[in-house]
């Protein structure tokens, strides 16, 4: 599933308006989610918006800058400016193996308007 869905935003990567998640060469990724980053806070909730209300479901990215359970030991965004920027940019869309290729054709689908739609 994560194949399809890189290659179908690859695109969009070679244009700069996504980044896909990347394994090294001599590695593997088990893609337990699948994170889209974007440029900016306003394209992130401008987009998830739009993935949500056509139907595909997302979810913030977990870093531990943005858990509350962590918010006891201060500003860990203003100590970890890569994770805060993650934060703020990228989210998750579901990967797992009981998505059919018609619904992972589907979010890459509704990516591609979003993005098309946009001057």
């Amino acid at each position: 599933m994560a194949d399809r869905y890189v290659w179908g935003l690859a695109p969009l990567e070679a244009k700069g308006l996504v980044q896909l998640p990347y394994a090294p060469p001599g590695c593997e990724h088990v893609y337990m989610m699948f994170a889209l980053k974007v440029r900016d806070a306003a394209t992130k909730v401008a987009l998830t918006a739009h993935l949500e209300e056509n139907g595909v479901e997302t979810r913030d990215l977990l870093p531990l800058v943005n858990q509350p359970v962590y918010a006891k030991y201060g500003d860990l965004r203003a100590g970890n400016p890569v994770s805060a920027g993650l934060v703020d940019t990228a989210f998750y869309v579901g990967c797992h193996q009981y998505i059919s290729d018609e619904d992972a054709d589907h979010v890459v689908s509704v990516v591609s308007d979003f993005f098309a739609s946009r001057p």
